[in-house]
């Protein structure tokens, strides 16, 4: 009977520690697989918090008749980042209120998933085709960022989405057609100022010749142009550069040719004035002829940020030795001081080749200005230059991709960024027509491909027009004869 007993019981407490051992089991295998999920889920979102934080969108381009997006990203991190493109939602946010979704994935993107190394740039293709952001305003500024799966909301990702358009300003009085003008915008209002060029008509602003001495004034808010002063001794003349003074309502023009021997009382027919016109007083005013600055065409001016100081490069001058450079094309840095009225020689160690019909343009919120192209004496050229004024050094930046070689084009930088655009020039023989933005802070030009556009041109103006995201452009020699079009871009 003991016995018995003894055997039931053994039995009983065999099946208890069997069971405490099944239940110690079943929640420690719960507690270790909550942890790896949480740890699964900490290290989900610490990866995807890192690609956001690495993940820098440089520009969004709606394009309204492809209902697509083209994405400009680049990894600013420290490490390669892999298999990017299904990583969530793009959520754009109207500036109007309301919001749209747009998927982010291999079906919606044509070239992912796709790798991102250190430094990369690449182009992303979004299809808005079936979604209500494919209905999104033309013109209108946008917000947006991604959205992951698991609703964690990353805000790295912050935009500007803008329809990139060239549209053509219909305008009855206006200058005549013409090529070798300059133009420079005004920073107290939205109007441009334009002087000089060649019409071929025989009597351009009624100087009497084919070279023109009128000065007219775009006016964005009345879409107008209208006649302003002529001054007296400033003489009709052609591949002169202007630009504006900072924050003020005056621009500096500088050189030229005028074909009279004697321009500006230089003993030929390049011109050294110095000349400033003021827009609220409707007058041109000669500043100071520097000295070892010669008469000179086909320099470039751009404006200092922040200073009331101009900045000049290159150009030629026929002397064979112009600013030392052993040939007629010029490689001199000068800096023109409005308040002491005096041009000085920045006399760089390094700076671009000699070089005329290149372009140049300030910079926002830096004292440096952006040069690109021209003549070189090598040919054509597609450098891109930057000059810091603080250091007084330039920099070849040479960006992995580039717009192509040419001269005659023109530069304006987009109000208030560090974004500049560039469009047309004689692009080693052809009419360029092509539009491209270069982005100080990427170091990197894009083409921006537009269904409506000028036609290509060269020895056009361009200028921006202040606190807007306007650029005007005017005149030109296009493929047939000189061209009298008004266009802005936006």
């Amino acid at each position: 009977m003991k016995k018995g007993v003894s055997l039931i019981l053994a039995l009983i407490l065999v099946i208890m520690i069997t069971i405490a051992i099944a239940t110690a089991a079943y929640y420690w295998a719960i507690k270790v697989q909550g942890e790896l999920q949480a740890s699964t889920e900490r290290s989900h979102s610490q990866v995807l918090d890192k690609a956001a934080g690495n993940i820098e969108i440089k520009t969004i381009e709606h394009k309204l008749k492809l209902a697509t997006l083209e994405i400009v990203i680049q990894n600013a991190g420290t490490r390669e980042l892999k298999a990017l493109g299904d990583i969530g939602d793009l959520v754009i946010l109207s500036n109007q209120g309301g919001s749209c979704t747009a998927s982010f994935n291999s079906d919606t993107c044509d070239n992912c998933p796709f790798d991102l190394s250190v430094g990369e740039i690449k182009l992303i293709n979004l299809d808005l085709g079936g979604t209500d952001c494919a209905n999104l305003e033309k013109g209108m500024k946008y917000d947006a960022y991604f959205a992951f799966g698991d609703d964690s909301v990353y805000t790295a990702f912050i935009a500007g989405i803008q329809s990139n358009v060239w549209e053509e300003k219909i305008i009855a009085t206006k200058p005549s057609a013409r090529m070798y003008h300059s133009m420079a915008s005004m920073s107290a209002d939205d109007k441009i100022v334009l002087f000089g060029g060649d019409d071929a008509s025989g009597n351009c602003d009624g100087s009497g010749s084919s070279l023109c001495n009128g000065t007219w004034i775009y006016d964005l808010s009345d879409n107008a142009w209208t006649q302003g002063t002529t001054a007296v001794g400033f003489s009709a003349r052609y591949q002169g550069a202007a630009a504006n003074i900072y924050s003020t309502d005056k621009l500096l023009f500088f050189g030229g040719r005028d074909g009279s021997g004697n321009c500006d009382g230089s003993g030929n027919s390049r011109c050294n004035g110095t000349w400033i016109y003021d827009l609220s007083d409707n007058t041109w005013t000669q500043g100071t002829t520097a000295i070892g600055l010669t008469a000179r065409g086909g320099s470039a001016l751009a404006t200092v940020y922040g200073d009331d100081k101009i900045i000049l490069f290159g150009g030629s001058d026929g002397s064979g030795n112009c600013d030392g450079s052993g040939s007629n094309s010029c490689n001199g840095t000068w800096i023109y001081d409005l308040s002491d009225n005096i041009w000085t020689n920045m006399a760089p160690s390094t700076s671009p080749g000699a070089r005329y019909a290149h372009a140049m343009s300030v910079i926002y919120s830096e004292d440096k200005i952006l040069l690109f192209g021209g003549i070189d004496s090598w040919g054509y050229d597609a450098e891109t230059w930057i000059y810091d004024l603080s250091d007084n050094i330039w920099v070849n930046k040479n960006p992995a991709y580039s717009v192509t070689e040419r001269q005659g084009h023109q530069l304006a930088t987009i109000s208030n960024t560090d974004k500049i655009v560039v469009f047309g020039g004689d692009a080693s023989g052809t009419y360029a027509d092509d539009t491209w933005l270069y982005d100080v802070s990427s170091n990197g030009w894009t083409e921006i491909k537009l269904s409506n556009l000028p036609d290509g041109r060269y020895f056009h103006s361009m200028a921006s027009i202040q606190n807007t995201n306007k650029i005007l452009l005017f005149g030109g020699q296009d493929a047939s004869s000189r061209n009298g079009e008004t266009w802005i871009l936006s």
